[in-house]
Protein backbone atom coordinates (compact mmCIF):
# COMPACT_ATOMS: atom_id res chain seq x y z
CA UNK A 1 0.00 0.00 0.00
CA UNK A 2 1.08 3.67 -0.60
CA UNK A 3 0.07 6.60 1.04
CA UNK A 4 0.75 10.06 -1.14
CA UNK A 5 -0.39 13.96 -1.28
CA UNK A 6 1.13 16.28 -3.71
CA UNK A 7 -0.91 19.08 -3.17
CA UNK A 8 0.32 20.99 -6.47
CA UNK A 9 -1.64 18.45 -8.46
CA UNK A 10 -4.86 19.18 -6.51
CA UNK A 11 -6.55 20.28 -10.38
CA UNK A 12 -4.98 17.62 -12.12
CA UNK A 13 -4.93 14.41 -9.85
CA UNK A 14 -8.59 13.05 -8.90
CA UNK A 15 -6.36 11.33 -6.37
CA UNK A 16 -4.57 13.91 -4.96
CA UNK A 17 -7.89 16.00 -4.57
CA UNK A 18 -9.62 13.62 -3.07
CA UNK A 19 -7.49 13.41 -0.27
CA UNK A 20 -7.86 17.15 -0.08
CA UNK A 21 -11.69 17.16 0.36
CA UNK A 22 -11.58 14.32 2.80
CA UNK A 23 -8.95 15.88 4.75
CA UNK A 24 -6.63 12.82 4.74
CA UNK A 25 -3.35 14.63 3.83
CA UNK A 26 -1.45 13.74 6.41
CA UNK A 27 0.63 10.45 4.69
CA UNK A 28 4.21 11.29 5.68
CA UNK A 29 4.56 9.38 9.08
CA UNK A 30 5.23 6.07 8.45
CA UNK A 31 1.94 5.32 6.52
CA UNK A 32 -0.06 5.02 9.51
CA UNK A 33 -1.46 8.57 9.60
CA UNK A 34 -3.49 8.70 6.59
CA UNK A 35 -6.69 6.58 6.50
CA UNK A 36 -6.89 5.55 2.76
CA UNK A 37 -4.38 4.15 0.47
CA UNK A 38 -4.06 5.61 -2.81
CA UNK A 39 -4.95 1.82 -4.30
CA UNK A 40 -8.32 2.41 -2.46
CA UNK A 41 -8.98 5.61 -3.62
CA UNK A 42 -7.93 5.09 -7.13
CA UNK A 43 -9.91 1.73 -7.07
CA UNK A 44 -13.43 3.46 -6.29
CA UNK A 45 -12.26 6.30 -8.38
CA UNK A 46 -12.54 3.75 -11.57
CA UNK A 47 -15.56 2.46 -10.00
CA UNK A 48 -17.22 6.00 -10.87
CA UNK A 49 -14.98 7.21 -13.32
CA UNK A 50 -17.43 9.95 -14.28
CA UNK A 51 -19.10 10.71 -11.25
CA UNK A 52 -16.30 12.34 -8.78
CA UNK A 53 -19.13 12.64 -6.03
CA UNK A 54 -20.37 9.32 -5.78
CA UNK A 55 -16.90 8.19 -5.51
CA UNK A 56 -16.22 10.77 -2.54
CA UNK A 57 -19.24 9.38 -1.38
CA UNK A 58 -18.36 5.77 -1.54
CA UNK A 59 -14.94 6.31 0.34
CA UNK A 60 -16.79 8.14 3.24
CA UNK A 61 -19.09 5.45 3.35
CA UNK A 62 -16.15 3.44 4.09
CA UNK A 63 -14.50 5.35 6.65
CA UNK A 64 -17.46 5.36 8.34
CA UNK A 65 -17.92 1.70 8.26
CA UNK A 66 -14.22 1.26 9.18
CA UNK A 67 -13.54 3.08 11.85
CA UNK A 68 -16.84 3.69 13.28
CA UNK A 69 -16.59 0.79 15.63
CA UNK A 70 -12.93 1.35 16.48
CA UNK A 71 -12.59 5.25 16.77
CA UNK A 72 -9.25 4.45 19.09
CA UNK A 73 -6.79 2.38 19.45
CA UNK A 74 -3.84 1.49 21.90
CA UNK A 75 -1.51 -1.14 21.70
CA UNK A 76 0.90 -0.68 24.45
CA UNK A 77 2.41 3.00 24.90
CA UNK A 78 1.40 3.44 21.01
CA UNK A 79 -1.98 4.80 20.62
CA UNK A 80 -3.98 6.00 17.75
CA UNK A 81 -6.64 8.22 18.00
CA UNK A 82 -9.33 9.01 14.86
CA UNK A 83 -12.42 10.42 16.89
CA UNK A 84 -11.50 13.85 15.11
CA UNK A 85 -12.01 12.60 11.89
CA UNK A 86 -14.27 9.94 12.86
CA UNK A 87 -17.04 13.35 13.86
CA UNK A 88 -15.43 15.21 10.17
CA UNK A 89 -16.22 11.79 8.16
CA UNK A 90 -19.95 11.29 9.76
CA UNK A 91 -21.11 14.79 9.33
CA UNK A 92 -19.93 14.35 5.59
CA UNK A 93 -21.28 11.03 4.74
CA UNK A 94 -24.96 12.84 6.65
CA UNK A 95 -24.50 15.64 4.22
CA UNK A 96 -23.64 13.18 1.50
CA UNK A 97 -26.15 11.22 1.84
CA UNK A 98 -29.09 13.63 1.76
CA UNK A 99 -27.54 15.32 -1.48
CA UNK A 100 -28.32 11.58 -2.82
CA UNK A 101 -31.45 11.80 -1.86
CA UNK A 102 -32.33 14.96 -3.06
CA UNK A 103 -30.75 13.36 -6.54
CA UNK A 104 -28.74 16.36 -6.36
CA UNK A 105 -25.74 14.02 -7.14
CA UNK A 106 -26.09 13.06 -10.51
CA UNK A 107 -25.58 16.68 -11.22
CA UNK A 108 -22.13 18.03 -9.18
CA UNK A 109 -19.49 16.67 -11.68
CA UNK A 110 -15.93 18.85 -11.06
CA UNK A 111 -14.49 16.72 -13.99
CA UNK A 112 -17.10 16.74 -16.43
CA UNK A 113 -16.02 16.43 -20.31
CA UNK A 114 -13.93 18.41 -22.09
CA UNK A 115 -16.07 21.32 -23.14
CA UNK A 116 -17.37 22.12 -19.43
CA UNK A 117 -14.48 24.27 -17.60
CA UNK A 118 -13.14 22.61 -14.46
CA UNK A 119 -13.13 25.13 -11.50
CA UNK A 120 -9.65 25.32 -9.54
CA UNK A 121 -9.67 25.26 -5.62
CA UNK A 122 -7.00 27.94 -5.32
CA UNK A 123 -6.70 30.61 -7.77
CA UNK A 124 -5.18 34.24 -8.70
CA UNK A 125 -6.82 36.81 -6.03
CA UNK A 126 -9.06 34.41 -3.99
CA UNK A 127 -8.02 36.08 -0.83
CA UNK A 128 -8.71 39.13 -2.28
CA UNK A 129 -11.69 41.59 -1.01
CA UNK A 130 -12.38 44.10 -3.43
CA UNK A 131 -15.53 45.85 -1.76
CA UNK A 132 -14.07 46.23 2.14
CA UNK A 133 -11.78 48.00 4.27
CA UNK A 134 -10.45 47.44 7.32
CA UNK A 135 -11.91 49.77 10.35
Amino acid sequence: MTYSYYPEKMNTDAKDRMRFELADTDTDKDNISAALSDEEITAVLEQYPDNFRMAKFKLVEHLVFKYGQDVDNKVGPVSFTFSHRMDFWMKLYDDMKKEIAQGAVGNLKPYGGEAEKKENYFYVGMMSNSGGERR
